[in-house]
């Protein structure tokens, strides 16, 4: 029993150095996707339902919740998407009006713009930030 402790002992050491080492292996090659400089700003799209031949829809994007009242764009798409280039770490927000002959229909989502980052060998990578405002009629 004991050398079967051991044994298991051994094994465990083993594989701990070995995954250690892995991760400073000189052989270890960064990917070509891998961008090593902080990106600070990234695509904020907002989404919208729109036909062609439709009625414009009236938008407006928002720094913030929508509720902090800091307008940054507002306009009448007649497209389904939009996108804009803003700073990353921030929250935004967007609303979609859908106005129908008796009714209006606000269409409302938010979300904050974040870094996104792996590692490889070591090495913090940063990805294209990017985040949708969902803003379609249901």
């Amino acid at each position: 029993m004991k050398k079967y402790f051991a044994f298991l002992i051994l094994i465990l050491l083993v594989v701990t150095i070995n995954s250690s080492c892995n991760k400073t292996d000189p052989n270890c090659q960064i990917s070509t996707s891998c961008y090593t400089e902080k990106i600070d700003s990234g695509d904020v799209t907002i989404n919208i339902s729109y036909e062609a031949g439709q009625p414009g829809v009236p938008v407006i994007l928002y720094e913030g919740y929508v509720e902090d009242n800091v307008i940054l764009w507002s306009d009448t798409l007649y497209q389904s998407n939009i996108t804009f280039y803003l700073p990353v770490g921030k929250r935004f927000a967007a609303e979609a009006y859908y106005v129908t002959s008796n009714q209006t229909i606000v269409a409302l989502d938010g979300n904050k713009l974040k870094d996104n980052t792996n590692e490889e060998c070591n090495t913090t990578c940063y990805q294209f930030p990017t985040v949708s405002l969902d803003c379609e009629k249901l």
